[in-house]
């Protein structure tokens, strides 16, 4: 295509086409450099006015449950897959509840959502470990809300634990007659054993889970 007001450069016959694109190049490198520093500009204007990113991370372990007395409750258990438990343990972690809790703590004008989205929950790999990768703008920022959002978490899987509680007591006690019964001792020993593991839990913190 040729410029308005600029002159295609002359064609010698025989003149092969490296020749003439060299010949161009030359005649028209001021173009070309133009071209080259403009988007330099544009590339170092974007890098200086692109916002700093900073991660922080937060580990919560997780210890699974083995008292059959707890069975009722709504608590972290192994299985024969550890990865699969990690895995569990990091989808129950990383929720709107939390989300919504961590906001909270933080009294952070944020929606829970966008504190969502600015986190990844993570299993370790080849442990019992659940990583809470927080992303802010300055690196206090980031730990403050990487260890918010462990903590939110923490409340709200024992909020669930401790409502959990409210229907299973009164739902065992309820099976101890008033007046004990010939053959019943060994029943009656269970569920008593059962009562005393989770009064024990009543007002705690979810045990698997720190």
């Amino acid at each position: 295509m040729v410029e308005p007001g600029v002159e295609p450069p002359a064609v010698s016959p025989g003149e092969s086409g490296a020749r003439r694109l060299a010949r161009a190049l030359r005649e028209r490198g001021f173009i070309v450099a133009i071209a080259v520093v403009a988007a330099l500009a544009v590339a170092q204007l974007y890098v200086s006015s692109a916002e700093p990113v900073y991660e922080a991370q937060a580990n919560l372990l997780i210890s699974p449950e083995t008292d059959p007395n707890l069975a009722v409750l709504p608590l972290f258990r192994s299985s024969s897959d550890p990865t699969r438990d990690t895995e569990t343990a990091s989808l129950l972690v990383g929720t709107p509840a939390a989300a919504t809790q961590a906001a909270r703590l933080l009294k952070s004008p944020k929606s829970p959502q966008a504190l969502l989205a600015s986190v990844q929950v993570v299993p370790v790999a080849g442990s019992d470990v659940i990583a809470v990768i927080a992303n802010a703008s300055t690196p206090a920022g980031a730990a403050r809300l990487a260890n918010a959002f462990a903590e939110a978490a923490i409340n709200v899987l024992s909020a669930r634990l401790q409502a959990q509680l409210q229907v299973a007591i009164p739902r065992l006690q309820a099976q101890i007659p008033q007046t004990p019964q010939s053959g019943a001792t060994t029943a009656q020993g269970s569920v008593a054993s059962q009562l005393a593991a989770l009064h024990a839990l009543q007002g705690a913190p979810d045990p698997t889970i720190q």
